[in-house]
């Protein structure tokens, strides 16, 4: 790596050697959605972007990416929690501290960072990068420690993995105006290049490189030109602190870049694009018909085509007959085999089922179905990205919400899968319990006194798989209870007969 100069240089080499892949991926978007990668050549407004005869692959990448935003990102809820360490939650306890008071603050740092992303209006940038997952199978979400959240495109960055899939490298770029560059950086610039035109096209880099201590560092280049490394370069620990977080929707064995789940299925999309075609072209060509006149008649083809409706010519039916192709029949069987590839393809993307509703309200039961579909369906890669993504996207939204974890023994733990709901399901049974109680202390005397409340409020609480102990009292701890409103209400009696008396 050593003897690339620049990383100008170094993208380019890296570049070239996956250009079958960038031609691959233009070709799979091309089947979708053509603005998520359309060929480098392409400016907007150029001309139309590939437009495919049917609009099934557009409906599946955005159906599925629907469904995984809202597995990964539901609105208003936490995708996240945080943990303290033993060791602080001890010295907290010593302190006096309870438990509650400790889960209630960690509790009020997460809905900050949510607040934070709804503030930031990032659930656009999120659904962008998921349906890139998708399609090309890579995307570069870069969280800087200014609280800048950047999606960087496939064709805008080049990486390198390890045989195990360890990050090795990255360079991205950035293709901006001199104008648009930090004051400092272009005063940098015309120190070293000189004179510039605030509208010349520049290219900004960032080197990435890894270490062999597991460390990476970062080198900023524009053009040819290394920015001072004293000002512009940064280490970081680890891949964990890095601000740069590749994803990947499939990582195969050895590679480097990830594939989508779009070639998983671009044999059904091809196909369905020919049927498809075929079909329109079918549908055209039915559409044609013309008049066949015997030569010997004595109707005249201008009569035909000139006459208007109830006109009388002469002739003999039989002289004339229609001309039209007779296409029907095999265009049913084109339909037929496409209506197969379709729904091959819809099973894929997760089009056949829907569990959630239409509403601006969707139950816990609702999002756990969708998240057992998404596992299932998905064979795994929800809960991997859910982790490769979400966590340094919770470290980013605390710190722009400004909740400060870094140096303590708090740390953010993505829930993913099925435990992502732990929380709403936690609370959906706590309320359920609360229900359950409140059927048994409506019961009439008559039956409330021969049942034996305490061991069936236990019970309730197990079965709705909650801690007993932290929701149900003891029997000591009842009596002391009444004990204390006995007595509060004897003083009260007390106090009464005694303003009477007075």
């Amino acid at each position: 790596m050593n003897h690339y100069r620049t990383a100008e240089h170094r993208f380019m080499a890296l570049d070239t050697k996956r250009q079958a892949m960038i031609t691959r991926i233009e070709h799979y978007s091309g089947l979708t959605l053509p603005y998520i990668f359309p060929p480098e050549q392409y400016q907007e407004g150029d001309w139309e972007l590939r437009l495919d005869h049917h609009s099934v692959g557009a409906q599946a990448v955005n159906h599925l990416a629907n469904k995984i935003m809202l597995g990964l990102f539901q609105p208003g809820f936490p995708f996240f929690k945080l943990e303290i360490g033993q060791e602080l939650k001890a010295q907290f306890e010593e302190q006096g501290v309870e438990a509650k008071q400790i889960d209630h603050s960690l509790a009020k740092g997460e809905r900050a960072a949510i607040k934070h992303m709804a503030k930031g209006g990032m659930r656009p940038a999120l659904f962008e990068a998921i349906k890139q997952l998708i399609v090309t199978g890579n995307c570069l979400p870069v969280f800087h420690r200014k609280d800048e959240f950047e999606l960087v495109g496939l064709r805008d960055y080049v990486l390198k993995r390890s045989r195990t899939g360890t990050l090795l490298e990255i360079v991205t770029r950035s293709c901006t105006t001199m104008g648009e560059l930090d004051p400092e950086v272009q005063k940098e610039v015309a120190t070293q290049r000189g004179a510039y035109d605030s509208e010349d096209q520049v290219k900004h880099y960032h080197w990435i490189s890894r270490l062999p201590n597991g460390e990476y560092t970062v080198t900023q280049w524009v053009g040819d030109i290394m920015l001072p490394p004293d000002k512009y370069s940064s280490k970081y620990k680890s891949y964990d602190t890095l601000p740069w977080q590749p994803q990947a929707w499939t990582l195969p064995s050895r590679h480097n870049y990830g594939v989508g789940l779009v070639e998983e299925y671009v044999g059904e999309l091809t196909s369905i694009t020919e049927f498809a075609e075929s079909l329109s072209d079918g549908a055209a060509l039915a559409s044609v018909w013309r008049f066949l006149v015997n030569p010997s008649s004595t109707t005249r083809p201008e009569d035909i085509a000139e006459g208007e409706n109830g006109d009388a010519l002469s002739g003999a039916s039989g002289e004339i007959s229609v001309l039209q192709a007779q296409v029907g029949n095999n265009m049913q069987v084109v339909n037929s085999i496409m209506q197969e590839s379709i729904n091959r393809l819809s099973r894929g993307f997760l089009l056949m089922t829907s569990v959630t509703r239409d509403a601006e309200r969707v139950t816990a039961t609702e999002i756990r179905a969708l998240a057992n579909e998404l596992e299932t369906g998905l064979g795994g890669v929800y809960s991997r990205l859910a982790g490769s993504f979400q966590l340094p996207l919770a470290r980013y939204l605390l710190r722009g919400a400004e909740v400060k974890i870094e140096g303590t023994q708090i740390e953010p733990l993505v829930i993913t899968g099925f435990d992502a709901l732990s929380r709403a399901a936690e609370l959906e049974r706590i309320q359920l319990f609360i229900q359950d109680v409140a059927n048994i202390t409506s019961l009439p005397p008559e039956v409330s006194d021969w049942l034996k409340v305490g061991p069936i409020l236990r019970g309730l609480a197990a079965n709705r798989h909650l801690d007993a102990d932290e929701y149900v009292n003891t029997e000591d701890q009842v009596t002391q209870s009444r004990q204390a409103r006995q007595q509060a209400l004897a003083a009260q009696q007390a106090e009464a007969t005694g303003e009477i008396q007075q």
